[in-house]
């Protein structure tokens, strides 16, 4: 019985050195690796930690910068009991101390709304029908971030172009609101399919609100010296969208890329199918603009 008590201790003892060799060599291991983490582990442990001393500051940030490059530079076209969008994209001086003058651009068809026609005779030889025309003028309804409210203005057609669809409009205020950036020929260059967008626009005459989506295509079309590009997408518009303003973000800020201005109806149904909707590129409307620089009221 002695023998095989003694091989048995000596067993325990083996094993128990090999663990205290074992231990030591994993100790060693560990420091000359220094204990150093996955670079994946460690930066997303220092974001958190970031998060945590500041909880709202990156969340914040970013939804300031959307209300303030998109939403606030929105507005609501009010042409009779009828509404469309637009979008704020310059601000001038005045001659008149503390008053600056706006240029919104928006759809033609939105602007044209303000007109009423009416049948007032016809000619008692060709039997022609006579009609007369009156401009009741379009209002603007621009939101007042420092006071949280929305102001309407009286507003100017300064001028319009039916077959690209676009008019430029003007209005004075002593307040100073928010300017869209507009996507530059690098910016428009670099826009793809399934590009990332927003679209803000008053659905159905309420304020202006976002939708998001991407872009699903790109529709170029050339006529002698005019460019045609539409851009097609998934950011869901619906009547009322019309005239207000696509964006994509670019290198930290959110840029107009478009201006809404059609939606797809179901032929069969007429119901609206507002996840297939189109823009006019500020490809086309940048031409347009341009030639436009200098205008004055229509007559």
């Amino acid at each position: 019985m002695s023998r095989p008590t003694a091989f048995v201790v000596w067993r325990c003892d083996l094993f128990r050195r090999f663990k205290l060799f074992s231990f030591v060599v994993l100790i060693f291991v560990c420091v000359a690796v220094g204990f150093s983490e996955p670079p994946s582990v460690s930066e997303d442990r220092k974001l958190a930690q970031e998060i945590q001393q500041n909880p709202q500051e990156t969340t914040v940030d970013e939804i300031l910068l959307k209300h303030k490059e998109m939403l606030h530079s929105a507005v609501r076209v009010i042409a009779q009991s009828v509404s469309g969008s637009g979008t704020i994209i310059e601000r001038f001086d005045t001659s008149v101390d503390n008053i600056f003058e706006y240029r919104v651009v928006t759809n033609a068809h939105v602007a044209y709304r303000r007109w009423i026609v009416n049948i007032v005779g016809a000619d008692i030889f060709s039997g022609k029908i006579k009609k007369r025309r009156w401009d009741t003028g379009c209002q603007i309804a621009v939101f007042d971030p420092s006071e949280e409210v929305y102001e309407k203005y009286q507003a100017k057609v300064l001028s319009e172009d039916f077959t690209f669809d676009l008019a430029i409009l003007s209005f004075e205020s002593v307040k100073e609101f928010f300017v869209a950036r507009i996507a530059d020929e690098e910016i428009l260059n670099n826009v793809r399919v399934f590009d990332e967008v927003f679209a803000i626009g008053c659905q159905y005459g309420t304020n202006p609100g976002p939708t998001f989506g991407i872009l699903t295509e790109i529709l170029t079309k050339i006529d002698g010296d005019k460019v045609w590009c539409v851009y097609s997408g998934t950011a869901q518009m619906a009547p009322g969208s019309s005239g207000g303003g696509l964006f994509k973000k670019h290198e930290g800020h959110y840029y107009l890329i478009g201006i809404p201005f059609r939606v797809r109806y179901d032929i069969l149904t007429g119901q609206i199918i507002p996840h297939i909707a189109q823009s006019i590129s500020m490809v086309t409307a940048s031409r347009f603009l341009d030639l436009h620089k200098e205008a004055t009221i229509l007559p």
